[in-house]
């Protein structure tokens, strides 16, 4: 039995007939084929079709690349647990390196072909270090190098980068990649029959060295036409930047020009005049590695002590004589005020307006008090709010 619901409402009929001629309530679904726009968006040249038609792979490894160590001697890396560190010390000599195991390899290539290097493939001694992967296997549980049977892969050798600031380990990297048959790090350094103390010696034996003629010029250049802080600032961009091969001649060959102006305020000492010019040459380079005192020495003079300690707010003033008495009368009430109250703290006003025209001597005022209170030990800060009015003032 049907049942009928009867309505009076004329927006119960509107929401019927509303939802009855809608139609179909579909949501929209995009399809995204990722592989199939990514092939449709692929540019393939004439080569590449003809390569993938035929079958022919587009990449392929056809060398291993077999990393080389580079160390000094008893300086190999070694790898240990926790609280191993003896242990590993005791066992540092049967983990060689395979730089270890090279000179091994042609120690025992001498022994079993004699002293003359023979023409035998298997005579390690034709090979320099970076082509014996081409050639020899490292086999790891041994620590040694093994001939390459014709089924071994093909390899190639890549000796470690090494930072030309490294200067020995440079040079003995430079080394192995011209010198062939060393059975030690003794070997690895002597050339025709002369064994070099230092490996530096050997590459510069062998003319492998460009040296110093290019920084030469330049500072020769900057010294005509520049100031001796200018020049300083040149020299210390030179060790940064340039690694000239010997840093200390470069030093004492233009010690003069690189001390000129304090060789003026100094009346003309020139062993002071070259340690402070040092000085501001350390203070320019700033903690920068390597440390400059690892690649230039200079000896501090007995007539510096501490009275005549370097700061660039004494010695970048203008040449003027920096004292009270040359101050006018305002000036010189301006500045004794400032100095006692500097040295004593019982007086209770600390801040000080200096107002004037220009070119009535603030600058010079403020340059005067600046030069008396360094030299009495007081550490001096000068400010100014831009860098118009801060460039006459004191560093």
């Amino acid at each position: 039995m049907g049942s009928t619901l009867q309505s009076n409402f004329t927006t119960e009929s509107r929401y019927i007939v509303r939802k009855v001629g809608q139609g179909d309530n579909k949501e929209q679904i995009i399809n995204w084929n990722e592989v199939k726009e990514y092939s449709d968006g692929l540019f393939m040249c004439a080569m590449e079709g003809w390569m993938r038609a035929e079958g022919i792979p587009l990449q392929k490894l056809s060398h291993a690349i077999k990393r080389l160590a580079v160390h000094l001697k008893d300086e190999q890396k070694i790898f240990f647990n926790e609280d191993q560190e003896l242990l590993a010390a005791e066992t540092a000599d049967k983990k060689k390196s395979t730089l270890m195991a090279f000179f091994d390899l042609n120690q025992f290539s001498k022994e079993k072909y004699g002293e003359k290097i023979t023409d035998n493939k298997d005579d390690s001694r034709n090979y320099q270090y970076s082509e014996i992967p081409e050639f020899f296997t490292f086999k790891i549980p041994e620590r040694q190098w093994c001939f390459k049977s014709k089924k071994g892969k093909s390899a190639l050798g890549r000796i470690y980068h090494v930072p030309v600031k490294e200067k020995e380990l440079y040079y003995l990297r430079v080394l192995l990649h011209h010198i062939k048959g060393a059975c030690n790090y003794e070997d690895q350094r002597t050339v025709n029959g002369i064994q070099f103390e230092t490996n530096h010696d050997a590459v510069q034996y062998l003319g492998l060295l460009a040296d110093d003629q290019e920084w030469i010029f330049a500072l020769n250049e900057a010294a005509t036409l520049r100031m001796p802080q200018q020049l300083r600032e040149l020299f210390v961009y030179i060790l940064l930047f340039c690694n000239p091969e010997n840093p200390q001649n470069l030093f004492n060959n233009f010690i003069t020009q690189l001390s000129e102006d304090f060789l003026l305020k100094n009346n003309n000492d020139e062993k002071l005049s070259m340690w402070l010019a040092f000085l501001d040459i350390s203070e320019i380079y700033g903690d920068t590695y390597p440390p400059l005192d690892t690649m230039i020495k200079c000896q501090c003079p007995d007539s510096y002590d501490n009275q005549f300690e370097y700061s660039a707010n004494v010695f970048k003033t203008n040449d003027q004589i920096l004292t009270l008495e040359n101050l006018n009368d305002t000036q010189r009430i301006y500045a004794q005020e400032i100095i006692n109250a500097v040295k004593d703290e019982s007086i209770i006003q600390r801040c000080f307006f200096l107002d004037g025209p220009a070119g009535t001597g603030k600058t010079y005022t403020y340059n005067v008090l600046n030069y008396i209170l360094d030299n009495e030990g007081f550490n001096v800060l000068n400010c100014a709010y831009t860098g118009i009015a801060a460039t006459p003032l004191p560093e």
